[in-house]
């Protein structure tokens, strides 16, 4: 209880600094983690229009992208968030396994590398700029392999609220217990993007941490 009025003292703050009305939102995580389907599902619920196109081939959303004054309302509570979606943070964009697993061509394979690394440096730049940050997590593989330093350094660095979506509970081999467990310290929300399941709880936990 402490813990969440002292977040919403700091959020409440960071909005008086800056003049804002609304709160940023990044969601951050791995490459198809299912960042894009899920900011999908918080602007098609709240804004009637989707924010960006998926795909099954890693680094679809190669640039950051952000929907303003999405108002969440839930439980007689409102919050109104710009949805801020990112490119998926990993090590490095490899062109060669573009080539080689999705059988691009080389050229095309090349160029979407490059523009998924300049993408990944300004979503690790625009981490300065959040109110808070929905971390995604594929709850069907370890997580423990989809966390980044980056940026749970930030998150220590500046006490940022964040909620962590265990995604892709649709799957029969997800295991959000096992994200609960490696994030035991933040609010974890089992979710499906996919099936559009349990965001009534990602909205309610939204508005608690955000709000």
């Amino acid at each position: 209880m402490i813990k969440r009025f002292l977040s919403r003292i700091r959020s409440g703050l960071r909005r008086l600094i800056k003049g804002k009305s609304s709160v940023t939102i990044g969601i951050y995580g791995s490459p198809n983690a299912g960042k894009t389907m899920l900011a999908n599902r918080v602007c098609e619920d709240w804004d009637k229009e989707a924010l960006g196109s998926v795909s099954d081939v890693p680094h679809e959303t190669r640039r950051v992208q952000v929907r303003q004054q999405v108002v969440l309302r839930n439980g007689g509570r409102e919050l109104a968030i710009d949805v801020m979606d990112t490119p998926g943070l990993a090590t490095h964009a490899s062109a060669m396994d573009l080539e080689i697993f999705y059988q691009m061509d080389p050229s095309e394979a090349r160029a979407r590398a490059k523009e998924a690394t300049d993408g990944m440096l300004d979503a690790i730049r625009k981490l300065e700029t959040l109110d808070g940050m929905i971390l995604v997590i594929d709850s069907s593989t370890d997580p423990y392999q989809q966390v980044n330093t980056t940026l749970l350094a930030h998150v220590r660095a500046r006490n940022l609220p964040v909620v962590i979506a265990a995604n892709k509970i649709d799957l029969k081999e997800a295991r959000p217990d096992r994200v609960v467990k490696a994030f035991h310290r933040f609010k974890v929300i089992p979710v499906s993007a996919k099936d559009h399941k349990n965001f009534e709880a990602l909205y309610e936990a939204i508005l608690d941490q955000f709000g």
